[in-house]
C-alpha cells in the first residue's frame, strides 16, 4: 500500500514539474496608472525627455553595384568586345555556395577587364548542356572570337585572381 502511495506521490510530483514548464503563467495586468516611481519623476524631466531627438543610427555604407549578372533565360551573353565569365553552380552544392562570395568579390574588381555571370545549372539546364557542364562548381571564361575555356573546381579568392589574369591578359 506504501508502494502505491509513492508511485502516486511521484506521478503527482512530475505532472506537476511537467505542467509549471510548459504551461505559460499570466501576466499580470497592467494599468495606465502611474507608479509611485513615475510620479515621483519632476515634469521637466518629463518634457525634455519627450522633446530630446533620438539618437540617430548610423549611417549605412551605400552598397556597391554587384558586378555578378544572373543568367536566367538559358541563354549565353550576347557578344561583346570584353571577355566574358560564367560561374555555373547549384544551390545543393556546397563547393558552389562557398565560392560564390569569392566570385562576386573578385567580378567586382575585376569588372573593368570582363563580363561577370552567373547561372544556376538547375534553373539553366538547357545552357549548362549546350557548354558542356558535367561538374560544378565551373568558371567558363569566353574571349572573343576563341573557345571557351573551363575551370572546374572551387577556388580561394587568390587562386581565382591569378586564374583570371593569366586567362584575361
Amino acid at each position: 500500500m506504501k508502494l502505491n502511495y509513492l508511485f502516486a506521490a511521484a506521478a503527482l510530483a512530475i505532472a506537476s514539474c511537467s505542467n509549471a514548464t510548459s504551461t505559460p503563467q499570466p501576466e499580470p495586468a497592467t494599468t495606465a496608472e502611474p507608479t509611485v516611481a513615475e510620479s515621483q519623476v519632476p515634469a521637466e524631466t518629463v518634457a525634455a525627455a519627450e522633446t530630446e531627438a533620438p539618437e540617430a543610427a548610423p549611417a549605412e555604407a551605400p552598397k556597391k553595384k554587384d558586378a555578378v549578372k544572373d543568367i536566367t533565360n538559358n541563354q549565353l551573353p550576347k557578344a561583346s568586345k570584353k571577355p566574358v565569365v560564367i560561374d555555373c553552380w547549384a544551390t545543393w552544392c556546397g563547393p558552389c555556395m562557398k565560392f560564390k562570395p569569392v566570385y562576386h568579390e573578385v567580378a567586382g574588381e575585376m569588372s573593368a577587364k570582363a563580363e561577370f555571370y552567373a547561372a544556376d545549372v538547375d534553373a539553366n539546364g538547357d545552357l549548362a548542356q549546350k557548354l558542356g557542364i558535367s561538374s560544378i562548381p565551373t568558371v567558363v571564361v569566353i574571349l572573343p572570337g576563341k573557345k571557351p575555356i573551363f575551370k572546374t573546381g572551387y577556388m580561394t579568392k587568390a587562386e581565382f585572381t591569378a586564374y583570371l589574369k593569366s586567362v584575361l591578359k
